[in-house]
């Protein structure tokens, strides 16, 4: 669950990774619903949006990953009372700032646009 898994990164909550499976678990071949990109990504979205704070979002995520991706309506989702409420909460116990999650998560460079 990758919501799950940046904000335990951002909380400094250690996850304990068990190499191989301990239990069978069937997976489906379709949805009992209707899924597509453009549901996928705006999930994605919602997960930066509150993870990171509004300069890594719109400096970085928004116009370098998500911007094609999203209608107007996401959008504009993602702007949300709720959405932002949403934002602070976790803030005020983020432990570990945006950069972390390329240099110490992903090991990898800043990008260019949060340089």
């Amino acid at each position: 669950e990758a919501c799950l898994s940046l904000k335990a990164f951002f909380l400094d909550v250690p996850i304990l990774h068990l190499c191989g499976p301990l239990i069978r678990h069937q997976f489906k071949r379709t949805f009992h619903y209707e899924v597509g990109w453009p549901e996928v990504w705006r999930n994605h979205a919602i997960i930066a949006r509150i993870c990171f704070d509004d300069r890594t979002w719109y400096q970085y995520w928004l116009p370098e990953v998500f911007d094609a991706h999203l209608d107007d309506v996401t959008k504009q989702e993602l702007e949300s009372e709720e959405i932002k409420a949403e934002q602070l909460e976790f803030a005020k116990f983020k432990v570990r700032k945006d950069s972390e999650f390329w240099t110490r998560l992903t090991f990898r460079k800043l990008p260019a646009a949060l340089e």
